[in-house]
């Protein structure tokens, strides 16, 4: 029973305030339990479900081995790759072309789907499409401006 609860309900963690709301009720259950909050949460009871044992005691490593670096991106014969800067940009017929500054240091892949249009991918994820005419990416939305950062 918690010492700031009124409620019979052995997990009710209340403040003096809730606790006249949880009296009100007809019927003490867990819904009592709404009350709690991630400072009081400390406060409950050993749950069953672990048979009050620790966290630790039944921690098992993962069989999959972790990899420091993902493999890097392979794209089709077809695709222009392009590696983007740290500044967000890649290097398109000597210009300069935004793409976006998340993706600095990653590989994409543009494919050509007409004269002077192509798409961007990152791996299998369509990013946008490229307009040589204007040198820069719309997205899915239809947008070409960036917000900056």
């Amino acid at each position: 029973m918690s010492p700031f609860s009124s409620c019979s309900f052995p997990v009710c963690i209340t403040s003096p305030t809730d606790q006249r709301a949880c009296s009100r009720k007809k019927s003490r259950t867990p819904s009592c339990l709404t009350h709690s909050t991630p400072a009081t949460s400390r406060l409950l009871e050993p749950t069953s479900s672990l048979a009050d044992a620790t966290p630790a005691t039944c921690y098992t490593p993962s069989p999959q081995p972790y990899l420091q670096r993902l493999p890097p991106l392979e794209y089709p014969g077809h695709y222009e790759v392009r590696r983007v800067s740290r500044n967000g940009g890649i290097r398109w017929h000597k210009q300069w072309v935004n793409v976006s500054q998340t993706l600095g240091e990653e590989v994409v892949g543009l494919t050509e789907i007409d004269d002077g249009e192509w798409d961007l991918y990152l791996g299998p994820l369509r990013l946008g499409r490229l307009h040589e005419r204007t040198m820069q990416v719309e997205d899915a939305l239809g947008r070409t401006q960036r917000r900056p950062y």
